[in-house]
């Protein structure tokens, strides 16, 4: 009997895509894509409320010449600066109505400074050769309550606010680092002030509204690719406050006939200005239940690390800039018929900036970053790679709850032939719906959307849709045919909803490429039902 021959192995463009890196990297892919839903889903941020108004005082017509005016000792104001107010009066005939003018002048210095609890008075008093007496009321911080902080240490709000007791209170600076806490956490925060138990102090109640802290969700879709099974379900565990300092635990598991896969990610605040530290990590394996790859029993594992920063640069009520640099290090490994055919490991550097803009019904999201890095492969040979990687998400709210939504995803490879993992890949419900998922891929790409929604049910609980989704890949390693469009309608629940379900029909406008013929339409659909 004649020995068997071993099977060639597949070409490196067929296979690239279908491997355990590429699945990997699909993954984390549509994990940033939930929580950029999520971020810009929390609108804009809030900071204190109205600044208390200070009481007019009566005006009168007494005058006399003022030769010197004496103030109580002041925390804010060096004595020079309170002689400062009053210097342009001495000496001069004045009137009450003048003194009353140097009191609000003081008193707008302390707004200034945001002492809000300071205030200057002219308090009834007999003036004796020319010399007047102004009164400094400089409120301390009193006691600090802290409400609905179930799952929110109270020291880990104090500490972000910097409210210390005993202390004159400056209110820019607490209004300023009450919008960077809205803005970087997932509970929202209110200040409210009252008057102290104890004369010339100011209470302070913090009142958080703290979502629900332990969730558990079903998830379930047909976003997996066609080699390793469309079909997909999986549980999303997150843990919003794991140790009452708003730090954040999540843990995802996600099977399909070929693929088993984790993702585990873990974000703990660092000091005040609302910056986190992000640890990932992620492991899955595959192997290949149909197409031309199933006879060479295709089977791989991957696993990946990642380490980043996220810091807040700037923050307002309408605007968040924020900067991230990140390391990961992923090592995948595919074999056919009992041999292995890749073994990469990739160490590669994430560095971007993202802005997100909030308008009265609007939201817009910029992502500017660049990747690089190094792969080696089973030869030992090392590859050096650079990208750039950008996406914009922008949504309007119009007449009626109907949405407006446009995408733009890309990337550009600044070398050829890159890891299959760090290639660009479009087709699917995530890039060109009507399209199997990551149909193509190239060194660089894009794809777009852009799409209509209008609310079917009342309190807007199930929209309707109607998009347009087109996309291309380039570079050494894409096909001739490069270019992916299509149209399509959809349905799905509001995302507030427990229970979160999208279905859409995708219609392919290219359906020949690179000499194979495509369904003429495709369905997509995706469950997430919190427990």
């Amino acid at each position: 009997m004649m020995p068997q021959a071993l099977a060639a192995p597949p070409d490196a463009n067929v296979i690239a895509g279908q491997d355990a890196g590429a699945e990997l990297s699909r993954l984390r892919r549509e994990q940033q894509r939930r929580q950029q839903q999520e971020t810009l889903a929390s609108g804009g941020q809030e900071g204190l409320d109205a600044q208390p108004v200070t009481p007019v005082e009566e005006q009168g017509g007494l005058k006399f010449v003022l030769h010197g005016v004496t103030f109580d000792p002041s925390a804010i104001f060096t004595g020079q600066e309170l002689d400062t107010f009053a210097a342009d009066l001495l000496e001069k005939e004045v009137t009450v109505s003048d003194l009353y003018d140097l009191v609000a002048k003081i008193n707008a210095a302390y707004e200034t400074r945001g002492r809000l609890t300071c205030r200057a008075v002219l308090a009834p008093q007999t003036i004796r050769g020319g010399i007047v007496h102004i009164t400094l009321i400089e409120g301390r911080t009193g006691k600090v309550t802290v409400e609905g902080n179930r799952h929110t240490a109270q020291s880990f709000l104090e500490y972000r606010l910097d409210i210390r007791r005993g202390e004159i209170p400056d209110f820019n600076a607490l209004n300023r680092r009450l919008l960077r806490f809205n803005a970087c956490f997932d509970a929202p925060l209110r200040v409210r002030m009252a008057a102290g138990a104890e004369a010339g102090t100011t209470d302070y109640v913090l009142e958080i509204a703290e979502p629900r802290n332990e969730t558990i969700a079903l998830y379930a879709d047909n976003m997996g690719s066609v080699s390793t099974g469309r079909e997909r379900a999986g549980l999303i565990y997150t843990n919003r406050s794991l140790s009452k300092s708003r730090d954040r635990l999540t843990l995802m598991t996600l099977d399909a006939r070929g693929m088993r896969s984790f993702l585990g990610n873990y974000q703990v605040p660092l000091g005040r200005d609302g910056s986190t530290l992000r640890i990932g990590y992620s492991a899955n394996a595959t192997h290949i239940v149909k197409g031309v790859l199933e006879p060479l029993r295709v089977r791989g594992h991957s696993m990946g690390v990642n380490l980043g920063f996220n810091i807040p640069l700037y923050v307002t009520r309408t605007r968040k800039t924020e900067l991230y640099a990140g390391y990961g290090y992923t090592h995948a490994q595919t074999d056919f018929a009992g041999n292995h055919w890749i073994d990469d490991t990739t160490n590669g550097y994430n560095i971007s900036l993202t802005q997100t803009l909030y308008g009265r019904k609007s939201a817009l999201l910029l992502t500017n970053g660049i990747r690089a890095g190094a792969s080696e492969n089973i030869a030992h040979e090392e590859t050096r790679f650079s990208m750039y990687q950008g996406n914009v998400f922008y949504q309007t709210r119009t007449h009626g709850n109907q949405l407006l939504t446009a995408r733009l995803d890309g990337q550009i490879g600044f070398a050829n032939y890159l890891p299959s993992a760090e290639r660009f890949y479009i087709g699917g419900a995530q890039t060109v719906r009507g399209y199997e998922e990551s149909l193509m891929g190239g060194d660089s790409g894009y794809a777009a959307s852009i799409e209509y929604a209008f609310p079917m049910l009342p309190r807007s609980a199930a929209y309707g849709s109607i998009f347009y989704d087109f996309g291309a890949v380039y570079g050494d390693s894409a096909f001739d045919d490069h270019i992916l469009s299509a149209w399509g309608v959809g349905i799905r629940t509001a995302a507030s909803e427990p229970v979160y379900a999208q279905l859409t029909v995708g219609f392919p406008l290219r359906k020949e490429l690179n000499d194979v013929k495509h369904k003429g339409v495709r369905l997509h659909f995706s469950l997430n039902a919190t427990l």
